[in-house]
């Protein structure tokens, strides 16, 4: 198979001088027109991104609004758990629930319970327990 060879002639070499030449000068024209075209695009995303920049501020704003409500809610909902319990625990019921829980203390072997009267039947609203390690871990 022959290779075909190419060999420029000066009136080709001239031809394609002038081709880069006009293209050069074309492209020296049309410079300013991409930076118009490129300063226009760039505007558009900086417009883009600043509303998209407001719509995430606005979901964060509403996304605290929303966690203000539920603290809200969660706040009104513990006040009533404290009403009630306020409405359960008398003097009476902490008395009682001290003193089983004074037994519970005693009955474990290793502790010894003192009581301080402060009433007239002999138990105390605020009993004193004395821990002894007698022999125990």
């Amino acid at each position: 198979m022959a290779s075909l060879k190419w060999k420029p002639t000066p009136r080709a070499a001239m031809i394609s001088a002038v081709v880069v030449i006009v293209l050069a000068i074309a492209g020296l024209v049309g410079f300013p027109a991409y930076l118009r075209v490129e300063k226009r695009l760039n505007a558009k995303n900086d417009i883009e991104l600043t509303k998209t920049q407001i719509r995430n501020a606005q979901l964060q704003i509403t996304l605290a609004q929303q966690n203000a409500v539920l603290g809200m809610i969660n706040a009104k909902a513990t006040e009533e758990q404290q009403l009630v319990l306020n409405k359960m625990l008398t003097p009476l019921s902490i008395q009682y629930f001290t003193t089983q829980a004074l037994k519970a203390f005693a009955a474990s072997g290793s502790h010894s319970v003192v009581y301080i009267p402060a009433d007239g039947n002999g138990v105390s609203l605020n009993p004193t327990a004395i821990t002894n390690t007698i022999g125990k871990p």
